[in-house]
């Protein structure tokens, strides 16, 4: 039986506003995509901060930026043609920078680059294990640079890493973590969601089985989960995402570390199964890819207005010790780039306030304080039940 963890309530809300500043500034660099404006209407609505939005469509994101007020404006700037000196003159006077844009597996990290020589917060949505790894590498740089890098904020990675290390912590003792999410048609996404999706299940991962890594064919291994109301018992199949390896990391108790993930409605998990049983001259070809994902957007945008875009998320931990116990975390957003939005907006506007202040290369699981992170979340609407 699942039960509800947190009351909604608005008084959080005017702290986050009291610790606002209209003199901080931010720079988010993919803001005129669908999760970079989730994540800037989610900053607009809780922090007084100036939003500088930057993209590569002048006239789409200048029409973006009108959306948001005085407030925001709009900079033109193509992340894969700028160089670290480029964006480094952009971050003048800027209090933060934030990348909202992907793929993270192909793209060099040059915006953090630049936040560490520049002094300036960093802020991502990384959501690729070799992006991450790539990140954290940069760690001892932005420690003598005395800059804060949060990495890996959105929904998955993001909040299931807060979550997983909040059950931990009242479960120390715990050696499992199975780690399930469903998404409601394509979550909302754009090519981008499906360019990483695609590339994820284009090739088997590791997960860790009983103390060992062991190599996991891409979405097999079907099973069907409770993710509680409203969405309820859902098939889910084996799913690479990073925080497998970082949970691991940081929790080195942990023997069994799994994800498995799941589409609404099941046509979607059928056709993420064909790519994932495709010829390998064609799953691991990065033009294929791309050619599919632009094929499919405006199909999958078709069945998302039949569907939405729900996210549900369930943390599963276990001891299997005499009497270890185990715990059951379910989180349920109405709306998958809604919830980026939250879960961005909140951990950057934690970092422009001093509330996460440590120099270096962060994680989730390690830096945002679980307490306030999760009773702003559910006081965006967003549901939580434990069991």
């Amino acid at each position: 039986m699942l039960r509800c963890a947190y009351a909604i309530s608005g008084a959080h809300l005017q702290i986050e506003r009291a610790n606002s500043t209209m003199s901080k500034r931010i720079l988010i660099v993919g803001g005129t995509g669908k999760i970079g404006q989730a994540v800037v209407q989610d900053l607009a609505s809780f922090t007084d901060a100036e939003l500088i939005l930057a993209g590569r469509h002048r006239a789409n994101g200048e029409a973006v930026a009108q959306q948001f007020g005085a407030r925001a404006r709009f900079i033109a700037l193509d992340l894969d043609r700028a160089s670290v000196d480029d964006l480094r003159q952009q971050l003048k006077g800027v209090d933060l920078a934030l990348q909202c844009v992907g793929p993270f597996r192909s793209r060099p990290p040059t915006l953090l680059e630049a936040a560490i020589a520049a002094g300036v917060n960093y802020v991502d949505v990384c959501d690729d294990r070799a992006g991450t790894q790539q990140r954290l590498q940069m760690d001892a740089a932005a420690k003598a640079a005395g800059v804060t890098a949060l990495i890996d904020t959105g929904t998955f990675p993001g909040i299931d890493n807060v979550l997983a290390a909040e059950a931990l912590a009242r479960l120390p003792q715990a050696d499992t973590l199975h780690l399930s999410f469903v998404c409601a048609g394509s979550g909302g996404g754009g090519f981008g969601v499906l360019q990483t999706t695609f590339l994820a299940v284009s090739r088997p991962f590791e997960q860790r089985i009983e103390g060992r890594w062991q190599e996991t064919p891409s979405y097999r291994g079907r099973r069907v989960v409770d993710f509680g109301p409203p969405l309820s018992r859902r098939p889910v199949y084996h799913f690479e995402v990073p925080e497998i390896w970082s949970l691991a990391q940081v929790f080195p108790q942990l023997q069994t570390i799994t994800s498995r993930f799941g589409s609404i409605p099941e046509l979607w998990n059928w056709a993420t199964l064909a790519l994932a049983l495709a010829p390998v001259e064609y799953r691991q070809n990065t033009a294929f890819l791309d050619r599919s994902a632009e094929f499919m957007v405006p199909y999958v945008h078709k069945v998302d207005r039949w569907v939405g875009d729900a996210l549900g998320i369930r943390i599963d931990i276990a001891s299997r010790a005499d009497g270890g116990g185990r715990e059951t975390i379910c989180f349920y957003a109405p709306s998958t780039v809604k919830a980026v939005g939250w879960a961005t907006g909140i951990a950057a506007a934690m970092v422009l306030h001093g509330e996460i202040r440590a120099p270096g290369v962060l994680l989730p699981e390690t830096h945002i304080p679980p307490q306030p992170y999760i009773e702003r979340l559910v006081a965006r609407r967003g549901g939580l039940r434990r069991g």
